[in-house]
């Protein structure tokens, strides 16, 4: 890589001027933290500046049921470097799960680039490796809150609500009890659907 020379030679000094991306964004909703994409942008943006470098993420092809983002960092010299990052969907027909899959990639990606971590314990998921035990977390009120807004959710809405349960930071166990209430409710709400139609 050579002929990047004065790109890497600006990412080395930017990947010691920034921070660790603090867990700063809270889903309120499953009781969870991360680092989002402008939490990430904030520590990045000025360090990339003063050093003549830029970041440009697109979305590109992918092979069927990924999506695949296209990372290039410029240099104000011309030279750049480039990596695509393809992530399998669990439901490919699903815009919404491609769009977070999308933002999932570009912070990752992002973070990759700098060079800084974020404040995430998923290492040790991706690797296999056993982390410390998730403390017990009472779910009670947030299932009794979905179950409400499922009941009064058209149908569209009520998808999206059990997509977004099916991707949040829930511990397991109470995520699979509450997908299967939520399943039932629009299971049913389905048949009654059917039956009115004839």
């Amino acid at each position: 890589m050579t002929e990047n020379k004065e790109l890497l030679d600006a990412l080395s000094r930017v990947q010691g001027k920034v921070e660790n991306a603090k867990k700063l964004s809270k889903n309120p909703h499953f009781k969870s933290n991360y680092s989002d994409l402008a939490t990430i942008w904030d520590c990045i943006r000025e360090p990339f500046a003063a050093e003549g470098l830029s970041v440009l993420q697109l979305p590109c092809e992918a092979p069927a049921g990924h999506v695949g983002l296209l990372t290039v960092v410029g240099h104000k010299s011309g030279q750049s470097i480039r990596e695509r990052f393809f992530l399998a969907l669990k439901d490919s027909s699903n815009p919404q799960q491609a769009g977070s899959a999308f933002t999932y990639m570009k912070r990752y990606a992002l973070l990759g680039v700098a060079g800084i971590a974020s404040e995430d314990d998923d290492g040790n998921a991706a690797t296999g490796r056993p982390g410390p035990a998730p403390a017990a977390v009472d779910y009670s009120a947030t299932i009794a809150e979905t179950m409400k807004h499922l009941e009064g959710a058209t149908d569209e809405e009520a998808r999206a609500l059990y997509a977004t349960v099916r991707n949040s930071g829930m511990q397991e166990a109470a995520k699979v009890g509450l997908l299967k209430q939520m399943f039932d409710v629009i299971q049913a709400r389905a048949a009654k659907t059917v039956v009115k139609k004839k």
